[in-house]
């Protein structure tokens, strides 16, 4: 592509639309088996980068893999001023995602990533970077994955994005004044990111009251229920008669030093209060245009509730087969199994679908039980106990979620805590929708900073 001038100055500061291809080197990420990667540093290993290291722009080191330096080639060792993208990623949203790094260090990235090296005979490092964070960037790579089921980039996606690229001393000027504007931009992100945090802390603390008793302590010193061995022994034959001949006795709690409840609560086991604990289907479907939903850990990850957005479709005959093994209705709760663990959602439609195995599914003996086993299951008390296994993906093993306590009251406190809990937890949604309110109006001044630099016309 020929280079194109955008006025008709012939000086120094001339801007040309240039192809990006042509002003950095492309790079593809490590590849490595799951059983040579360790969480841990260790000696002739080195940190690797993936997809959930870059964080809104900017790269962040939890969570790193360590694979052996032997699996990396020299080229792969990442250098100061490299743009680390998402290559390819479960979801469009985060394929494209960029970020610059900012300092020296001893590291690569892995298969899943690609990596952009200015020549920085031609172009001002921090100058590159910040085009990773303008909305020109961002249109493209979504004008590439528009209409079609495209999840990942390939270096050719990269080769004609249009790159507005003035002399290199003006672009250290230009870079200089984004570096004076967006410090205190990213001020106010910080602020707000620590909000949501306080946010989710805010969450958690409501439902460990909830479920030590102490949200629920005035209103049993008020009323008079009855008791929950009662309900128990309603639960055991329910269950009972709904497994017929093949019912087994329930397992038992595993963890022995579980926190102080009420007197008048129980300990119980997921078990005992289940009439089928199963996953979903262990084999990969034939996925179809239009179907039944096809539900992964990412409808559950999606935001709150069950989302039907980006799920993928099965054939009814497959719908049929796969749920002789599991069946969802409603009032059956879901939990995420397997990558990212713990995830609770009741079911609150009535539309068929089916489940991957990474999620599993609990059908309780009670129905009327459905929402407070929701938040019994997402509390602090519960989660504690959800340990997953593995060295690479962790996952639950079903006979341990089958075996984690739940703290069971009497029916009529279970109802209270429901009611306390979700006024609470309203109010919390409230005040992250404000949060979040405020974020998009910071993004929008990030943006309106970088728009008239990288706006390509």
């Amino acid at each position: 592509m020929q280079n194109l001038k955008m006025d008709n100055n012939d000086g120094e500061d001339a801007l040309q639309l240039v192809p990006l291809g042509k002003l950095c080197l492309k790079l593809r990420g490590v590849s490595y088996s799951k059983g040579e990667a360790t969480a841990f540093p260790a000696e002739d290993y080195l940190p690797i980068l993936r997809a959930n290291n870059i964080d809104d722009n900017e790269l962040n080191y939890d969570g790193l893999v360590y694979v052996p330096k032997s699996r990396v080639a020299t080229k792969q060792l990442l250098q100061k001023g490299d743009v680390v993208i998402a290559m390819s990623s479960g979801s469009k949203k985060l394929v494209g995602k960029g970020a610059q790094l900012k300092k020296d260090w001893n590291g690569s990235f892995g298969a899943f990533c690609g990596v952009l090296r200015p020549n920085l005979d031609m172009v001002n490092q921090d100058y590159f970077g910040y085009f990773f964070s303008s909305a020109s960037y961002r249109n493209h790579i979504s004008d590439v994955s528009a209409g079609t089921s495209i999840n990942n980039l390939k270096n050719e996606h990269f080769e004609n994005i249009i790159f507005p690229l003035p002399s290199l001393k003006k672009q250290r000027t230009i870079a200089a004044q984004i570096d004076n504007l967006l410090p205190d931009i990213k001020i106010n992100k910080t602020r707000l990111k620590k909000a949501k945090k306080l946010v989710v802390k805010f969450r958690q603390a409501i439902l460990y009251a909830a479920f030590s008793g102490k949200l629920t302590e005035d209103w049993r010193a008020n009323n008079k229920t009855k008791s929950v061995d009662n309900l128990l022994e309603r639960i055991g034959s329910l269950r009972q008669q709904a497994q017929g001949k093949r019912a087994k006795t329930p397992l038992a709690i595993a963890d022995t030093d579980l926190p102080d409840i009420p007197e008048t609560w129980r300990w119980v086991s997921v078990d005992t209060l289940s009439n089928i604990v199963v996953d979903g289907v262990h084999k990969k479907p034939n996925y179809i245009d239009n179907g039944v939903p096809f539900i992964t850990v990412r409808n559950l990850t999606a935001g709150q509730g069950l989302s039907f957005e980006q799920c993928r479709y099965i054939s009814e005959s497959d719908h049929k087969a796969f749920t002789l093994r599991a069946k969802p209705e409603r009032g059956d709760l879901l939990i995420t199994k397997d990558g990212t663990l713990g995830v609770v959602r009741a079911i609150r439609t009535d539309r068929e679908f089916s489940i991957f195995v990474s999620v599993a599914m609990i059908k309780p003996v009670l129905y009327e039980m459905s929402d407070y086993l929701e938040l019994a299951l997402s509390s602090p008390q519960v989660q504690s106990q959800m340990v997953g296994v593995g060295s690479g993906l962790v996952h639950l093993v079903l006979r341990d979620l089958k075996a984690d306590g739940i703290p069971v009251p009497p029916l009529e406190e279970q109802k209270e805590i429901v009611k306390k809990v979700n006024q609470y937890l309203e109010v919390a949604n409230q005040v992250e929708k404000q949060i979040e309110k405020a974020e998009k109006g910071v993004g929008k001044l990030t943006q309106a900073i970088l728009a008239k630099t990288f706006k390509a016309e």
